[in-house]
């Protein structure tokens, strides 16, 4: 019964980020208005949003944003079209720079706002993400330029 529900989960799951990654139009205004920065320590973010229950609000997932010296790395990037919400909530607690970008995985909504931020951020994820998100058609093309060029195998 238990392997039911969590296979059932798991294919409702996959069938949202299906739903999601193919939504061509940017965030809808109940989405930017669900995506929310709030202060965990002082130079310490997170950028929240909506969960996947409300389909008109959902931002993806959440973002950590870290300020250092150097700059803000972020991790994860939202949704595509997220990247101009994400800067304007950052501008509400600091005005340096995006230095850095580390994603997760590679679903639509940790990857989506990459390319929002430019090809001279410096990318890292793990060599098995990498290697997926090379094949994924978001980092095709002229978008290849997004792919991360730093991977790491362990930690």
């Amino acid at each position: 019964m238990k392997r039911g529900i969590v296979l059932g989960t798991l294919i409702g799951v996959a069938t949202l980020s299906l739903v999601v990654s193919g939504q061509g139009q940017g965030p809808s205004a109940a989405a930017i208005k669900a995506t929310q920065i709030e202060k965990v320590k002082d130079n310490l973010y997170v950028i929240t949003g909506s969960g996947a229950a409300d389909q008109a609000a959902f931002s993806g997932g959440n973002v950590a944003v870290f300020i250092t010296d150097a700059g803000v790395t972020l991790v994860d990037t939202k949704l595509p079209g997220f990247g101009p919400t994400i800067l304007d909530r950052i501008k509400t607690v600091t005005n340096k720079p995006i230095t850095r970008i580390i994603n997760t995985h590679t679903h639509g909504d940790h990857t989506g706002g990459n390319g929002s931020f430019g090809a001279s951020v410096e990318s890292i994820v793990h060599e098995n993400t990498k290697a997926n998100m090379v094949k994924m058609k978001e980092f095709a093309g002229a978008n290849a330029q997004f792919l991360p060029k730093r991977t790491y195998k362990d930690n």
